[in-house]
């Protein structure tokens, strides 16, 4: 699996076709991200979601690479935005009753923190929220998140990427400062294609 062959995203990211996810690794994350790298992974998802990710295992690891020379710069690294409602009551990392937007913004300085850094290529919407109303306000506070690029959501059921009516997909793409809000038709599907 070394030299994973990247694309360009339609925001102009470099993305590996494949990346190592962290979801249910729980103590074992630390190590079987270190053993994704060495096995030659240069893309890490993660979530800010204490329920199914330890988002502070894969920052761990990350330090760990660094102390061996490998660069932020030589791996892309996508977190997730986790509404409320998939989050465990007592593990919440933010505040549950601050408005929708600054949820988004704790979640992302909290990932941040975790992730020992300052630089994100990719933050997504792990699922929508319960209204479209809701859902657009939430990838609305994710487009000045600096260095990121918000992509569609998580799920990938047809239903659950119906926003604004019938008619309208949006996907919001954000990286490297340039933040661009797409809409499509509903038959023209999400925005960030992945090659197959």
């Amino acid at each position: 699996m070394s030299n994973t062959p990247f694309f360009t995203s339609t925001a102009g990211v470099a993305v590996p076709r494949m990346l190592y996810g962290t979801a249910w690794k729980k103590e074992r994350t630390t190590a079987l991200v270190l053993q994704a790298f060495r096995a030659g992974f240069r893309g890490i998802d993660t979530a800010c979601q204490p329920k199914h990710y330890d988002e502070a295992g894969v920052g761990g690891a990350l330090r760990q690479l660094q102390t061996q020379g490998i660069k932020r710069g030589d791996y892309y690294l996508q977190t997730k935005f986790t509404p409320l409602s998939g989050q465990d009551p007592e593990r919440v990392p933010y505040d549950p009753s601050a408005p929708l937007a600054d949820q988004v913004a704790q979640s992302f300085v909290a990932s941040c923190r975790n992730l020992h850094t300052d630089q994100l290529d990719g933050l997504i919407l792990h699922s929508p929220l319960p209204t479209p109303a809701q859902t657009l306000t939430a990838w609305r506070a994710m487009e000045p998140l600096g260095r990121c690029a918000p992509h569609a959501t998580g799920s990938r059921k047809r239903a659950h990427r119906r926003l604004a009516g019938d008619a309208v997909h949006a996907v919001v793409h954000h990286a490297l400062g340039r933040a661009q809000p797409r809409l499509h038709g509903a038959d023209a599907g999400l925005c960030q294609r992945w090659p197959r």
